[in-house]
């Protein structure tokens, strides 16, 4: 999918599927609030898409708790390019991404129905299933981070959930909290076969182990 998006909506889609960022929060990031060098992302405002006229384009985040998220290795590498890709015109926003047409925003930022556009456009193109921007993205990072083991609790944390009682709706992900009546058939075993679930990890069978 990253290759499909033009950018900046593949770096936008990069943050939000590699970090957990709300599409907002990603758009209204600003160049100062990324450190790669201590490879983490401030996350402390998003964009107010229903804003009227005259009011701020951009706002607190949800339940004004801004908060840090981590930068791990293909992000890094995304937006170490990209960095080195941005123009002069780019320079002078301070903006992380801002808007592709200048006459088209007054915020500044790129705007959500280009990112969804392009978006669209890739998905359909790809033949891939009917989901939106937030759903391939924030959900996907939230569904890989609870299957290769993270804890509900520093989920939470990420996406910037007030609670973690939003966040355990994705704890049905992990494997070690499946019975052994339902991981049998999923792993296409028989009675007579030994199940192995290694703890935090993934179910196998007997004699093999897998970390997810």
């Amino acid at each position: 999918m990253l290759d499909a998006l033009i950018s900046p909506v593949r770096e936008i889609y990069a943050v939000c599927v590699l970090a957990g960022l709300r599409p907002g929060e990603a758009r209204a990031l600003h160049v100062e609030d990324v450190n790669l060098g201590r490879r983490r992302v401030h996350v402390k405002r998003t964009a107010k898409d229903n804003a009227l006229p005259g009011q701020p384009k951009v706002g607190p985040v949800k339940d004004h708790e801004s908060r840090i998220v981590p930068v791990g290795d293909d992000l890094l590498r995304v937006l170490r390019e990209y960095l080195m890709r941005r123009d002069d015109r780019q320079a002078r926003s301070p903006f992380l991404f801002p808007t592709m047409n200048p006459g088209e925003s007054a915020s500044g930022m790129v705007q959500k129905h280009t990112i969804e556009a392009n978006f669209r456009e890739a998905r359909d193109r790809l033949r891939l299933p009917k989901v939106n921007f937030y759903q391939a993205s924030r959900h996907t990072f939230a569904s890989h981070y609870i299957i290769d083991g993270g804890s509900i609790e520093r989920l939470s944390k990420i996406l910037g959930h007030c609670s973690v009682v939003v966040t355990e709706r994705y704890s049905h992900l992990r494997s070690d909290h499946f019975t052994e009546h339902d991981l049998r058939p999923m792993l296409g075993l028989g009675k007579s076969n030994a199940l192995q679930v290694v703890r935090g990890g993934r179910a196998s069978k007997s004699g093999t182990t897998g970390t997810t």
